[in-house]
């Protein structure tokens, strides 16, 4: 099943074309945030495990919809 991020990724371009007026400032916010969570954008840290593979993880946005906070 895809996340939300992803959702808005492949939709959310046409969607804001078709309805540019009628989208709430913090709506925009909301989607602005649900489209960087885990990117480089939102930075992350890298986990080094004891037999020492290393691991980055990106941060997630913390927004109440996000589906990864």
């Amino acid at each position: 099943m895809p996340t939300l991020a992803e959702i808005f990724r492949r939709h959310w371009p046409a969607y804001a074309r078709t309805f540019a007026n009628a989208i709430p400032s913090a709506q925009r916010r909301a989607v602005a945030a649900l489209l960087s969570c885990r990117t480089p954008q939102r930075g992350g840290q890298l986990f080094a495990c004891d037999c020492g593979t290393f691991h980055y993880a990106y941060h997630s946005c913390g927004h109440r919809a996000c589906q990864e906070a």
